[in-house]
Order: C-alpha cells, then structure tokens, then sequence
C-alpha cells in the first residue's frame, strides 16, 4: 500500500485543524500555552539530578564488580552455545552413521 504514510499524515492533519476550530482559541492563546509548556521543560532540565560523589576506590570496586559478573554471564553463554553444538553434532554423526 504506496503513500500509507502520506495519507495518514493528512488525515493527522485534518484532525488537527478541527480541534483548532472548535473551541474559541486564539493564536496568542495556543503560543502562550507552547511557551509555558517550554519554559516548564527547561526548569525540569535545570533541577537535573546531580548525584552524589563517589570516591574512586569505591568506583574502582563497582567496575571490578560489574566486569566480574559480565564475564561470568559470558561463560556461561559460551557453554550453553558450545554444549548445544556438540549436542547437534553428535546427533547428526549418529544419524548419518545408522
């Protein structure tokens, strides 16, 4: 279906107009709304978590921590993948042999 986008941007589009033209909104009223909406947005922004300060030895212990557990995830990947290989191939060997 060619242009599926296109119409639904224009019906999108329709819609919107309507919603316009219903109420007695005023173009002054809609640009204020935006400008508060974005003025909101950036005072969000500005009271951004800073968070607290960790000292280095204890980051150090994190990282050694998190890169402990990625590697033992990993093994363990690794032997499932492997184990289930050598399961298909020993299946295949036994097919073809009989």
């Amino acid at each position: 279906m060619g242009g599926g986008g296109s119409a639904l941007a224009m019906i999108q589009s329709i819609k919107y107009n309507k919603s316009l033209l219903k109420g007695p909104r005023t173009y002054s009223s809609i640009k204020n709304y935006m400008q508060g909406e974005y003025n909101r947005r950036a005072h969000q922004s500005e009271k951004a978590y800073q968070g607290k300060q960790v000292p280095q030895a204890e980051l150090e212990e994190i990282k050694r921590k998190i890169k402990e557990d990625l590697r033992k995830q990993n093994r363990r990947a690794n032997i499932i993948i492997y184990s289930s290989t050598i399961l298909v191939l020993i299946i295949l060997a036994m097919a073809l042999l009989y």
